[in-house]
């Protein structure tokens, strides 16, 4: 139906794991049919599909932007992934190749006909090819994905650039220090700005009040008076209360997750609180963008509509580059070099 042929021209092939191109990784082509073509193994199918989800829950522990090229003829293949969406805060989107059965037989056959590798010489006969449509046809797509179509996907599914004439005020590492935050947003005034307040992450551990600053920000949250962006502190408390497979540090759990438990705070309150806050924060204002984020990012080619998306989740928490490398001279060095008009606010490092 054109899946792979569609991931090349967006440029997503570094962001695509294939099934197809497993199969071959793991050996599974180990004969040919009456066609002459190498069939896959399928009793060994369900290592495949092991292997495969192991694959991209690595890949969503880092947050990084996850296509998967294969036909998914049922619900049920669909909803392998949603405990891993759920668990590393993932939106899903189906693209939808839906077109009539004829087109579809006569691309099949040309395929076959020109197959020039392993990966993609599975000989598809047309038997197969009424039975998965048939499928499609009845089962339908679950009601918690998103559904686009390979025309407007690049416009549906990648960060965009938010144009806005808001003002902002941005707060740094707060690290469980309420009585500071307390004192800045009082004298401020913040509960009266005409604008939006940014939490720039590293909102725990460290400080001695994280019971006070729970509750603090969750209830400017709540009043709708500040937003969150995640920082590597508290990208530790999100991985050990949703376990993931990265391992939380123990200073996380004495300074922090302990603390709030004693504190009368619940592990699904921490779930919920944490699940609101954003990895990024992307804005144009008075003919400039902003690049905010927690660890600080250089600047993206923004001609590709899926440059934004391309950067993980690791990467706007930590930063680019080394913690220690000065990113506010380098990306200052960017813009004096291109005469880009951006602007890069980060908390984390270089402070």
């Amino acid at each position: 139906a054109g899946k792979s042929t569609w991931v090349r021209q967006q440029g997503l092939e570094d962001f695509t794991v294939s099934p197809d191109e497993l199969r071959v990784r793991m050996g599974l082509y180990t004969s040919r049919n009456l066609q002459g073509h190498y069939a896959s193994n399928v009793y060994k199918e369900k290592k495949l599909w092991n292997v495969l989800l192991d694959i991209i829950e690595e890949r969503m522990s880092r947050g990084q932007l996850t296509v998967i090229d294969a036909t998914h003829g049922t619900p049920k293949a669909i909803n392998m992934y949603r405990s891993l969406c759920q668990k590393y805060g993932y939106r899903a989107y189906v693209v939808d190749f839906a077109m009539p059965l004829d087109e579809l037989l006569k691309r099949v056959a040309k395929r076959n006909k020109s197959v020039t590798n392993l990966v993609n010489n599975k000989y598809i006969p047309d038997s197969a090819v009424k039975h998965k449509y048939e499928q499609l046809g009845k089962s339908g797509i679950p009601s918690w994905v998103t559904v686009t179509t390979p025309e407007e996907a690049s416009t549906v599914i990648p960060w965009r650039i938010e144009k806005t004439d808001e003002d902002y005020f941005f707060i740094g590492d707060i690290h469980s220090s309420y009585k500071a935050l307390k004192e800045l947003w009082d004298t401020e005034d913040l509960d009266n700005y005409n604008g939006k307040v940014v939490l720039l992450g590293d909102l725990f551990d460290r400080g001695i009040r994280p019971v006070e600053t729970f509750k603090f920000i969750s209830q400017k949250v709540q009043e709708g008076k500040a937003i969150m962006l995640m920082g590597n502190h508290d990208f530790n408390l999100y991985n050990l209360v949703n376990g993931t497979i990265i391992k939380c540090p123990g200073h996380t759990k004495k300074d922090t997750f302990y603390p709030l438990l004693k504190g009368g705070i619940s592990e699904k309150q921490i779930k919920q609180f944490l699940r609101r806050m954003g990895q990024g924060l992307f804005i144009q204002k008075a003919g400039h963008t902003l690049y905010v984020t927690h660890g600080g990012i250089m600047p993206v080619d923004m001609s590709d509509p899926w440059a934004l998306s391309k950067i993980s989740t690791n990467e706007m928490i930590y930063g680019t580059g080394k913690f220690e490398e000065d990113i506010d001279t380098a990306f200052e060095n960017y813009v004096n070099t291109t005469g880009d008009k951006v602007v890069s606010i980060h908390g984390h490092r270089n402070l």
